[in-house]
């Protein structure tokens, strides 16, 4: 029997270290994971910074081309309108209807 309780505690042994480790490795998964998404919404906020960056540039840019083609005193030309043409009536075939 007494091979027995010796194999018993180095199991018991070896199961408490593994679940220490395992402890372990899920705690730095959760600080690496937690670093990556810090990161990433890092990164997004810095591309969304840049993009309405630039679109406020746009704006501008149009704003000020607005104002320089009023400052000439010009105005863009109108489309000529017009209605399409009408399909001609049909004709009441002979024979047919009354």
């Amino acid at each position: 029997m007494g091979k027995l309780v010796e194999d018993m505690t180095r199991l018991v042994g070896e199961i408490e270290a593994l679940h220490g480790s395992r402890l372990a490795f899920v705690e730095n998964l959760k600080q690496t994971v937690g670093e990556q998404r810090r990161e990433n919404r890092d990164e997004n906020a810095a591309r969304h910074r840049a993009c309405a960056e630039q679109q406020r540039e746009m704006r501008a840019e149009m704003a000020a081309a607005g104002r320089a083609w009023a400052g000439h005193g010009q105005q863009p030309q109108r489309r000529a309108e017009f209605a399409p043409a009408r399909a001609p009536a049909r004709r009441a075939r002979a024979g047919r209807g009354a």
